[in-house]
């Protein structure tokens, strides 16, 4: 009974965190009608893949390395279970990957890179009179392909719970186990944070876990970050910018202003990253005045709807050096305004945009480039129309250029003096590290010409 009390836990543990495919060899339950029920029963049984990232990387090929009949392990006393799963590590073997795409598909091959386990040590509840020190299991000399810890995963279904395994696969577990007390799992998480291995999987699971928690993850974050205020702590900014509430907020606003430059400058990157803070105005509306990160706090007002920054954004207009940054700044201070910009407009300049295509089979006809700047040039909202022409006269791309230009320019040299000049200002402050200079003087020469 023993035995078969193990097995299932260890089928439990396959199934909850979706390990599917599972080996035996004779000495296990293979050939037992019960565990043949206990199987049929599982694989029922949804898997972790709405509950924990999905890393492609680890194969789910898993296999018993090691299931005790009888106690093997000797702990303060106390007789425990081990029961070991084993899984390669299998990657795509790169040597062999055309270097140019064909139409012919080839089937992709791996390389065993090595191998991640899951040292699980249970000893009875009922045998359990005080405290077991986890740093007193013997666990076995495993080559694991990435970082192990040791966790008291806590207790559940009549045992205490004990592994020394990546904790992208031991937390799942003790997730979705439904296992009661152990270590902090959320202290865990924090710590591994500073874990660097293999492609930094530890972390990265750390990482998209303690998102997860939401609010109840910030103490953790808050402690960690003060603890260690002179580290680079872009793994705990990281996951603070992604906390809900004000306090996190507040608390990456006062991170931007650390005296430490690599703090701030990260902190300061991942508040003009979504999830945008509502709660962070003041410190955005400081960067706009500063003509900091300007198009992307343009982004987070229109998704506020923060009308008031308008007089910021059109100041901002006269600093731009950038005309796609004037382009962004342009279009938000519109939404804000009210003012919607045409589809008919949008329309035509991607028509025209296409002439610069590589491919013959997208480019526009004669006839269609005509309609285009017809709708260009006959469109009501004449100041969003002179940007649209300045845009294709500065078109830049990987593509063919020429003709996209001379079509920008033929439609600026068509438009009315009053319509274009008001842009002669911007054209004119625009520097040279995107757009040539000679194009930029020929525009700007076009939109003070006087007739």
């Amino acid at each position: 009974m023993i035995k078969h009390i193990n097995i299932y836990i260890i089928l439990s543990a396959l199934a909850l965190i979706g390990l599917s495919t599972v080996l035996y060899d004779n000495n296990t339950a293979q050939g037992s009608d019960e565990s043949n029920i206990i199987i049929s029963a599982l694989s029922a049984r949804p898997t972790a893949k709405g509950i924990f990232p999905t890393y492609q990387t680890f194969s789910t090929d898993w296999s018993l390395f090691q299931c005790d009949e009888k106690p093997s392990v000797n702990v303060n006393g106390y007789k425990g279970y081990r029961i070991v799963l084993k899984s390669p590590v299998k990657l795509p073997d790169m040597s062999n990957m055309p270097q140019q795409r064909s139409s012919i598909q080839m089937e992709r091959t791996y390389i065993t890179y090595g191998y991640v386990y899951v040292d699980l040590v249970l000893i009875p509840v009922s045998e359990i009179k005080h405290k077991i020190d986890k740093s007193r299991i013997p666990w076995l000399d495993l080559q694991q392909y990435c970082y192990a810890q040791t966790v008291d995963m806590g207790e559940g279904r009549g045992y205490h719970w004990f592994a020394k395994a990546p904790i992208m696969f031991q937390d799942p577990t003790r997730i979705r186990l439904g296992l009661t007390g152990g270590d902090d799992r959320l202290q865990m998480l924090t710590d591994s944070l500073t874990i660097n291995d293999t492609h930094n999987y530890t972390a990265s699971y750390a990482s998209v876990a303690l998102q997860s928690a939401g609010e109840k993850a910030f103490p953790y974050i808050k402690r960690a970050i003060r603890e260690h205020p002179s580290d680079n702590l872009e793994r705990q900014i990281y996951v603070l910018s992604k906390i809900p509430g004000n306090d996190a907020t507040k608390l990456l606003v006062s991170l931007c202003k650390s005296d430490n430059k690599n703090i701030a400058d990260r902190a300061l990157y991942t508040l003009i990253s979504p999830p945008y803070k509502k709660a962070a105005k003041l410190q955005y509306m400081e960067l706009l005045q500063r003509g900091k990160y300007v198009s992307q706090i343009s982004n987070i007002c229109v998704q506020f709807e923060w009308k008031d920054a308008v007089p910021k954004l059109k100041q901002a207009f006269t600093r731009t050096e950038d005309w796609r940054e004037y382009r962004t700044l342009f279009e938000n201070t519109r939404k804000l305004e009210n003012k919607p910009t045409s589809e008919s407009l949008k329309d035509a300049e991607i028509t025209i945009q296409l002439l610069g295509s590589m491919a013959n089979e997208k480019k526009p006809s004669g006839e269609q480039i005509e309609q285009a700047k017809k709708a260009i040039l006959n469109a009501d909202d004449k100041e969003y129309a002179a940007v649209v022409a300045a845009s294709l006269a500065l078109y830049r791309n990987k593509a063919n250029l020429q003709p996209v230009q001379d079509v920008g320019m033929q439609l600026l040299e068509a438009m009315p003096r009053t319509q274009i000049k008001p842009l002669a200002k911007i054209i004119d402050s625009l520097y040279d590290h995107y757009f040539k200079a000679n194009d930029i003087n020929r525009i700007y020469e076009l939109l003070t010409r006087d007739s």
